[in-house]
């Protein structure tokens, strides 16, 4: 009688963990490939416009919602740059804002779009 580890079609143990971790490494390199890489190489500077991410907090006194809410802030001024990736920021009035990590920053874009007042003009 045939023991079930005999048959041709079962593999030994140690072939199934090879193949399995060979699989795996395939498909974790397709993913790092896809991998979005973000905005890793800005280097802000002084004087750069940024905008700061918020942490939103729902009132419901005031039926604001924080899913509904702004997720950044701004635009601020570069002031200072510290070590280890730390800018200090301030208002357009020159008031200080704090310090905040590059994580958490993002580069400030002017609107480039014609308003919709110039297209009616069109």
């Amino acid at each position: 009688m045939p023991e079930l580890g005999d048959s041709p079609g079962n593999e030994d143990l140690a072939a199934k963990v090879l193949k399995a971790y060979t699989r795996m490494k395939e498909k974790a390199s397709k993913r790092d490939s896809r991998r979005k890489l973000g905005n890793s190489k800005w280097e802000p500077r002084i004087n750069d416009k940024v905008l700061v991410k918020t942490q939103p907090v729902s009132d419901a006194i005031k039926g604001q919602t924080s899913k509904f809410m702004l997720l950044y802030e701004g635009p601020f001024l570069i002031s200072k740059i510290y070590p280890h990736s730390a800018y200090e920021l301030k208002d357009e009035n020159g008031r200080a804002r704090g310090k905040f990590s590059k994580k958490a920053l993002k580069p400030y874009r002017e609107e480039t779009q014609p308003s919709y007042e110039q297209t009616e003009e069109m």
